[in-house]
């Protein structure tokens, strides 16, 4: 396979799965030898310092993100204006908006190069029908579509009338000795350990994370187990006073986001995933790294694969926005923890390749010609 530059579009480097997976691709494309060329819709957040200095950070300066339809009228005007300069040799973008700007963007740039888009989330609670109606319009334009999970690609099928030889399933990659390394650091270890015994949940503080529901299981988990939620978001206030009213005050936490978050998983009695819809959420496959025990809503069928790979005794599911099963589980799991990560959590170094190699492989070989004549087919 010959070395290309690669370039990814994403809006910004904010906290987020999507934005994780970025830097994760970008560092390993690199370590196959590929060129790569990061374009942002606007340069911010914390994600940045993460990225490696070799790749190539292009900021379209589309400013503030709200409102939201001047964010993405500015972006899809100088995203179009910056693939008419530089048309890149092969485009990999990610998150539905982003994707739907880059469809739009290489359609009135007049430039022909292969686009592949990455769908990051169900298309069950993720997609409102303006969306729907959306990607069913231009997800087709795009020579190749990547989903995460199987479901997934079912629902994108369905959904867009994509035939299936023009989706492919790669889930996130995970750069375990990365996350391992990173996890020893001394980061607020103090504060940490003042906090054990506790069981961590992480994610944006918005619906879909299902973050109510578990502050409300806690009501019914004995002490002293506490509960930490490490994210930011719109639906702090709620959140706060959900747990005031519900007298959880020093039980449940939300200390924020925190850049690096693997010493709290590594110090965690286990891990908890409340969402009420997910792509292929990264946060349980590195709560499986530190070989925790797991209690997750079954947000679609994908997560089954995951508790049969992990082992039902120390992956519980329940059903989503089930409080009183939520908080069963996780009574039970607080008497799971085994504080040494479990020798199937730690995975080679070339398994943790494998997304990558198959993401460039992939967009090395797609000809726009022939995906372009196979776009209706079914």
């Amino acid at each position: 396979m010959s070395r290309r530059t690669i370039t990814l579009f994403i809006p910004d480097l904010e906290i987020g799965g999507a934005e994780r997976v970025f830097v994760t691709l970008s560092r390993q494309f690199l370590q196959l030898g590929h060129g790569v060329r990061l374009i942002l819709a606007r340069k911010t957040g914390p994600l940045l310092a993460e990225l490696d200095p070799r790749v190539e950070v292009i900021d379209l300066a589309a400013g503030p993100a709200r409102p939201a339809w001047r964010f993405g009228l500015l972006t899809l005007l100088r995203l179009t204006r910056e693939l008419r300069r530089s048309p890149p040799e092969v485009m990999l973008s990610t998150l539905t908006g982003a994707n739907l700007v880059a469809l739009l963007a290489r359609l009135l740039s007049r430039r022909r190069f292969p686009l592949v888009v990455r769908e990051a989330v169900t298309l069950r609670g993720g997609a409102t029908g303006p969306r729907k109606l959306a990607m069913r319009l231009l997800y087709p334009q795009a020579d190749h579509i990547v989903a995460l999970t199987a479901p997934m690609a079912e629902q994108l099928q369905q959904s867009a009338r994509l035939a299936p030889q023009r989706l492919s399933i790669i889930p996130n990659p995970v750069d375990h000795e990365r996350i391992e390394n990173l996890s020893l650091h001394d980061d607020h270890r103090d504060e940490i350990v003042a906090l054990q015994p506790y069981v961590l949940a992480t994610g944006r503080l918005v619906d879909q994370k299902g973050h109510a529901e578990l502050i409300r299981a806690f009501t019914a988990v004995p002490s002293p187990l506490k509960c930490i939620i490490l994210g930011e978001g719109p639906g702090r206030s709620r959140l706060e006073e959900l747990v005031t009213r519900l007298g959880l005050a020093g039980r449940v936490l939300l200390p924020g986001v925190r850049h690096n978050p693997y010493p709290w998983y590594r110090n965690a009695t286990g891990f908890v995933l409340a969402s009420r819809w997910e792509g292929y959420p990264n946060a349980l496959l590195e709560a499986m790294h530190f070989g925790l025990p797991i209690v997750a809503t079954r947000y679609d069928t994908s997560v089954e694969t995951l508790q049969n790979d992990y082992g039902p005794d120390r992956f519980r599911l329940v059903a989503c926005g089930d409080v009183p099963a939520l908080a069963a589980a996780i009574s039970k799991t607080a008497q799971a923890r085994s504080h040494a990560p479990q020798e199937h959590s730690c995975a080679k170094p070339e398994d943790a390749l494998a997304p990558a190699t198959r993401l460039a492989s992939l967009l090395h070989t797609i000809d726009p010609q022939a995906s372009a004549s196979q776009k209706h087919e079914r």
